[in-house]
């Protein structure tokens, strides 16, 4: 923190720009199609921060520049979009958060804007800029991402009235991923070691699950997400340990081979009833929309779970701190990106809703679970049968 309040001191750069929609250069991004812009305003004022490929006026030129607008709408929304204005007048993305407002008590308020070609994403936050600050979040795919990738010069433009904005910096753009241990910024899987006692899914519950990962894939908020592969999915019942809390129990120099032939060895003698070992669920509901929920219908059915967890933690020599509802619950995705924004949030609540529909239409099923075993992690979604690969 005290380094980005270095980075970012005052440096009073005062841009007051008449009313009309005027426009004032102020600088270039480090780099084309990568950087961030942070500014000041205490002014309610509507102002913009305009990215385009060059340093000319963009206002009603039709130039594919990128804008930021604060305080639109008689300060009701903030935006971005393509074009100065938007083009057809509609932004990518919008948000009424207050804060991300323009400020209506005199009081100075600091806001950042970035784009990186990198991974395609546009952005908008206040304070340091952080995943925790953004307040607009897009990904751009297709002609607008490549349009964007060579913008460099950064102007500022006023709106009807007389804008003041103060520049603070400009500087590279950033990584706001949220899942660095187990995905990278561009969405991919990193190794990631661990040991879980899980269950293969049956092919009736793979069927809806294929159906799940469908309509993940066609959301607009679906690159901002690792969507897991149905072929990856199993119901891990009891989570052992991970590259994270393998610290807890072992050295960080102690071989990832050696606890799993120990926990192996530990846990044999319960899993030797595997092939006679199954769990009847049903589904119960979907989580948001990146999990699946299951239950087991009956009393004595859920004892019966609860008595084999405790006698497989008993084998192993230490219980999960996951909970019953964790444990019987499948992740089929990770938002890897903050999900903000009117159109980003609403592409999620309508994924939830098509889940949840493909879920209750699979309400009365019962699904049979049978065989449980020792499973190493490979990445965050894909795991291995351990004693298949301890055979070979």
């Amino acid at each position: 923190l005290k380094l980005w309040i270095a980075m970012v001191e005052p440096q009073w750069k005062w841009s007051h720009i008449p009313g009309g929609h005027q426009e004032e250069y102020v600088g270039t991004l480090p780099e084309p199609g990568r950087g961030i812009v942070v500014v000041q305003s205490n002014s309610p004022a509507a102002f913009r921060v305009v990215m385009s490929v060059d340093d000319k006026d963009s206002r009603g030129t039709g130039a594919p520049v990128l804008c930021f607008k604060v305080g639109r709408h008689q300060n009701t929304s903030s935006a971005v979009g393509m074009g100065n204005p938007f083009r057809n007048k509609e932004p990518l993305d919008s948000t009424s958060e207050a804060d991300a407002l323009a400020p209506t008590d005199g009081r100075l308020r600091t806001y950042w804007f970035m784009y990186d070609r990198e991974v395609g994403i546009a952005a908008f936050g206040i304070e340091q800029p952080q995943a925790e600050t953004v307040r607009l979040l897009i990904p751009l795919e297709g002609m607008r991402r490549e349009v964007f990738d060579q913008i460099q010069f950064v102007r500022f433009a006023s709106g009807k009235q007389k804008a003041s904005v103060n520049l603070l910096n400009i500087t590279e753009a950033i990584d706001l991923s949220v899942r660095r241990f187990q995905f990278d910024k561009f969405v991919t899987p990193v190794p990631w070691h661990g040991a879980c006692i899980a269950f293969q899914l049956p092919e009736p519950m793979r069927k809806m699950f294929a159906e799940i990962e469908a309509e993940a894939r066609k959301t607009a908020c679906a690159p901002l997400h690792a969507i897991a592969k149905t072929e990856h999915l199993v119901l891990q019942v009891l989570p052992l340990l991970d590259s994270i809390s393998k610290s807890s129990r072992y050295t960080d120099t102690t071989d990832w081979a050696y606890i799993y032939e120990e926990i192996y060895g530990r846990a044999f003698a319960v899993l030797s009833s595997a092939p006679w070992t199954f769990f009847n669920l049903s589904g119960e509901t979907a989580d948001s929309c990146t999990a699946y929920l299951t239950v087991s219908p009956g009393v004595e059915g859920r004892n019966a779970i609860r008595a084999w967890m405790r006698a497989m933690e008993a084998a192993v020599g230490w219980s999960s701190e996951a909970s019953m509802k964790e444990r019987l619950s499948i992740t089929f995705a990770y938002p890897i990106y903050p999900i903000v924004g009117d159109r980003m949030l609403e592409a999620r609540h309508e994924l939830s809703r098509k889940v949840d529909s493909i879920v209750r239409s699979h309400a009365k099923t019962l699904f049979d679970l049978r065989g449980p075993e020792l499973r190493t992690m490979v990445t965050a979604f894909e795991s291995l049968p351990y004693a298949s690969a301890r055979r070979s």
